[in-house]
């Protein structure tokens, strides 16, 4: 039976009637700011159970799904719901959250280099997380026919226990979506991976996007175009449609752009300020593709909002 469409949702038949788990990471864009006791470098704590009170106290709550803000979750949001999934977040400051539970404002990240960084151990700090955090728990995916998995490197690799233990207990669940290099996905996590390369920038399928939202934008170019056709097919059976998918697209050309120091950078965004209306988004698309000129999403943010706040203060 071929599935049904009804607007933003497909209708696939499921063994046992159970959806499919979708889990993407957690972003870094919230709606709102974090205050500096929500924040895990301003604390220095290394324990769970303290943290977890303390990000906890903030009083400004939401439900997951409106907190996190950014490309790469609104694609996780969309695929999740395309196929009536039920949809996780997994976070390096709160562990496993369900998208419709209501959570702080909080900076925390498994990446490295950032002033909230996890120090340590993050998979030892994410089990830590898991078992005595502010939402202690995970998925069950006991009945789940398949877990979409959309992830950043760090996130991949902060996760890892957790998916071998999923593979182990359920083979052949696992869809793996994520950009990290072949040699970076463990042995056991191999067969699970679906082969989404940079042939997903290909104009012709507008997929196009960031490094940071490759993984989420493969995941919902894999529930759209993918599974409708083979809802119960293996990994291998995916695997090879996402290959006959690609194999008929090109690599685009990477943009050549131009370095700027930060008051260079400032300086651009005070000129086109008015150009975009204030709007960080329209601001990056212009820097980027209009100006030709490179920057990073993370220090993008942190010199637009100094922007923002010096014109505020001169109005």
């Amino acid at each position: 039976m071929r599935p049904q469409r009804n607007n933003c949702r497909i209708s696939l038949e499921w063994h046992g009637g159970k959806p499919p788990v979708v889990i993407t990471n957690c972003t870094n864009r919230k709606r709102v700011q974090p205050t500096a006791e929500s924040r895990l470098g301003a604390n220095s704590l290394y324990d769970p159970r303290a943290w977890a009170a303390q990000v906890m106290a903030t009083k400004t709550l939401l439900p997951a799904r409106e907190m996190y803000c950014g490309r790469a979750f609104q694609e996780a949001a969309f695929a999740a719901e395309f196929i009536s999934a039920d949809l996780w977040v997994v976070s390096a400051g709160l562990g496993f959250v369900d998208a419709h539970t209501p959570i702080p404002a909080y900076s925390a990240t498994a990446a490295a280099g950032h002033s909230d960084s996890i120090a340590g151990d993050i998979k030892r700090w994410f089990a830590e997380l898991v078992l005595a955090g502010p939402f202690p728990g995970e998925p069950d995916t006991s009945s789940a026919p398949l877990v979409l998995a959309a992830l950043s490197s760090p996130y991949l690799s902060m996760l890892g226990p957790w998916l071998i233990r999923l593979t182990q207990a359920r083979p052949g669940r696992l869809r793996l979506f994520t950009l990290a290099a072949p040699s970076n996905v463990p042995s056991w996590l191999q067969e699970s991976v679906m082969p989404y390369d940079r042939r997903l920038e290909d104009p012709v399928l507008g997929r196009a996007g960031t490094a940071g939202d490759f993984a989420q934008r493969a995941m919902r170019d894999f529930v759209e175009e993918v599974l409708p056709g083979s809802p119960m097919g293996s990994a291998a059976d995916h695997a090879k449609a996402v290959l006959d998918r690609l194999n008929c697209h090109t690599t685009p050309p990477r943009p050549s752009r131009r370095s700027a120091t930060d008051d260079e950078l400032q300086a651009l965004m005070r000129a086109h300020w008015n150009a975009v209306g204030g709007r960080s988004g329209r601001m990056l698309r212009l820097l980027r593709d209009d100006l030709g000129v490179a920057c990073e999403q993370g220090r993008f943010k942190n010199l637009f909002n100094g922007v923002a706040a010096q014109l505020d203060g001169a109005i």
